[in-house]
């Protein structure tokens, strides 16, 4: 007798739920789906033209862009982006979402990304553990000392990058060696750069 009490109730819950269904109309339903469509497109349509430009033999960067705001010279460029775009440019800021941070280096964008990165209690344990680890030729990427650095930019208190890199091989530390291996999204952020 109580299995049907609660069945009971559950059909009841159901069929509200359902009734609060059909108080949606058609055309806000239409317009919904409709704008969720074009999000995936457009999200498509970026993504392939990122990987046409990359295996492209001429590897074209400007089909990395997002967007461009040429009556102010500006190109505004996802991080993830192949680092080859950033190769003689210089960023004027970095837009996490809708909050944009103004740089004036590839070195301020290295530092601002990172002390984002590392305000995550998460991420600041996986930043930690790959110091020393995360080695180049000659030298590490993250230390615990600046002495081992040639040009260090503090992100924490025994936290330290190098930042003695050109903005094509910063940018793919950055990303591909730290943001990648920490497994940090990096999705909403954008770089904003002044075109030549």
């Amino acid at each position: 007798m109580v299995e049907n009490d609660t069945k009971g109730s559950a059909d009841s819950t159901n069929n509200e739920s359902i009734g609060n269904k059909k108080d949606i109309s058609t055309a806000q339903l239409l317009a919904e789906v409709e704008q969720a469509r074009q999000s995936v497109i457009d999200m498509v349509n970026i993504t392939f033209n990122r990987l046409i430009a990359y295996l492209g033999p001429h590897r074209e960067i400007d089909c990395f862009a997002d967007e461009y705001n040429t009556s102010l010279g500006e190109q505004i460029v996802p991080l993830s982006s192949n680092p080859v775009i950033f190769k003689g440019r210089r960023p004027i800021a970095v837009a996490f979402g809708n909050e944009i941070e103004h740089v004036k280096s590839w070195r301020d964008v290295l530092s601002i990304v990172l002390c984002r990165c590392n305000d995550d209690p998460h991420y600041h344990k996986k930043l930690r553990d790959l110091r020393g680890k995360l080695m180049g030729k000659v030298r590490v990427f993250l230390s615990d000392k600046p002495d081992n650095l040639t040009k260090p930019v503090i992100i924490d208190d025994d936290l330290y990058i190098e930042a003695h890199h050109s903005a094509e091989a910063m940018m793919r530390l950055l990303v591909v060696k730290i943001l990648a291996v920490i497994r940090y999204d990096c999705s909403d952020i954008k770089i904003v750069m002044k075109v030549k």
